[in-house]
């Protein structure tokens, strides 16, 4: 995984159950000590993963790819990256706010709860249960 002059990543997960867009943001705040947090988009949700067993599985997108993934997980990227920020107290600059009409609808049912532990990515966290071959 290549350093980026963004804080922001767009990335392929790349796992046995198959292959995932996700994000990861420098400016998120810090998850638990040995984790790192990555928006998944299929799951359109805000996912803390092992970061010593997730990493490895990252892959840059290619510009190609990466147009796209914007272009089709944006706004669901940038309305749960509020919710975290929002969350956690920090401040989401005017860049990254969806316009104010917008904003209110868009944001409306979201918890901005962020997937833990247990859920169904439970193989990228306990190197008990992960399967190397």
């Amino acid at each position: 995984m290549k350093s980026s002059n963004s804080s922001v990543m767009w990335l392929e997960l790349r796992t046995q159950r198959g292959n995932t867009i996700v994000v990861k943001d420098d400016e998120l705040p810090e998850a638990t000590k040995g984790r790192i947090y990555l928006f998944n988009t299929a799951r359109e949700a805000m996912v803390e993963y092992d970061a010593d067993i997730v990493t490895p599985k990252l892959f840059e997108l290619d510009a190609s790819q990466q147009t796209d993934a914007e272009s089709q997980f944006g706004k669901s990227w940038l309305e749960a990256r509020k919710q975290v920020m929002k969350k956690h107290g920090k401040h989401v600059t005017s860049d990254d706010e969806a316009p104010e009409s917008e904003s209110k609808e868009s944001t409306e049912g979201l918890t901005g709860d962020i997937d833990m532990p247990g859920d169904d990515d439970e193989e990228l966290f306990d190197d008990d249960e992960q399967d190397d071959g």
